[in-house]
């Protein structure tokens, strides 16, 4: 630690509070970066701008992400109601849609 700072001309203590730094930065990015892969969606539906965000941005680019970019608002229904069981699919719609046509299906 002293050779970091006699070369940053610096205490070894701001060379120690610098190294812990790029380790927080680092880890948290990597943290962000695997959790934007695993996951199916991001707000705003661009997982390209959020790697860019992360990157670019620093340690901020990646709290940002990990506090606005993981929070997907829920999907809402055609009458408005959020769906609890997760993202409506295609099918779904379809199946209401039938259903608000013809009626449930007989048991």
């Amino acid at each position: 630690m002293d050779w970091l700072a006699g070369q940053l001309g610096v205490s070894t203590t701001v060379a120690l509070a610098i190294v812990l730094l790029a380790v927080v930065q680092i880890g948290l990015a990597v943290y962000a970066l695997v959790d934007l892969w695993r996951r199916e969606r991001v707000t705003g539906d661009r997982k390209w701008l959020w790697v860019v965000m992360i990157l670019a941005g620093n340690l901020a680019g990646s709290i940002i992400y990990l506090t606005v970019g993981r929070n997907v608002p829920p999907e809402v229904t055609d009458d408005g109601v959020a769906s609890p069981t997760g993202p409506v699919t295609r099918s779904d719609r379809i199946q209401r849609g039938v259903e608000s046509l013809y009626g449930p299906p007989p048991s």
